[in-house]
Order: C-alpha cells, then structure tokens, then sequence
C-alpha cells in the first residue's frame, strides 16, 4: 500500500486508520513524522485520524474495532444503535472479535 492509498482508506474510514494499517503503508519513521508536524492525532491507542477532518457520532466505535483490529466488529447495543433500532441510543462503543479460545469484547 502507498502512502496516497492509506489516506484514501482513511477518508473511508471516518478518516481513521489504524497503526497496522498506516505501518503497512508508510512505517514507522512516516508514521511518526506525520503525528509530529500535526497531520495525524490519536484519538484512541493504535488508532490515528486525519487531523481536521469532519467529525461524525460513530467515531468512537470505528476506533474501537481499529484498535481491537482485524475481526472486530461493533456488537451489543451499540450495534442495535447504529442499526437504528428503535428505543437504542448510541453509548459507549462495545464491539468483539473472535480467536481461537472463541469471542472476546470490550467496552
């Protein structure tokens, strides 16, 4: 992955990408220096986001499956929010992801 095909991935992703994600395109030196000079901040451990970009409500969720990384997924109630289910306000960001002893999740 270039470093042009990380920002188009992070601009599909609520502008987020995860440090996976960018170290497969740009290591860890890049990474660093676009943190530094402002380009990038760290909404959440292991997540980045492009710095000014628009924000949106379903932020928090995406970072948390970024953080949790490959598999995760947004589970519980706050799945059912975003869905729009009737009666169900987005919370805190609660998602899962599987491994080989079965499923794990976080809030």
């Amino acid at each position: 992955m270039t470093e042009r095909e990380m920002w188009t991935l992070a601009l599909g992703q609520l502008a987020m990408i995860s440090r996976e994600q960018a170290l497969a395109a740009i290591g860890r030196r890049r990474l660093e220096r676009l943190v530094d000079t402002g380009r990038l901040t760290r909404p959440r451990d292991r997540v980045y986001r492009i710095a000014g970009a628009p924000t949106d409500a379903r932020e928090p969720f995406l970072a948390a499956c970024l953080a949790a990384g490959d598999g995760a997924v947004v589970s519980h109630l706050a799945a059912g929010a975003l869905w729009s289910m009737r009666g169900l306000l987005l919370g805190l960001p609660e998602s899962s992801w599987r491994h080989r002893e079965g499923f794990t999740s976080l809030v």
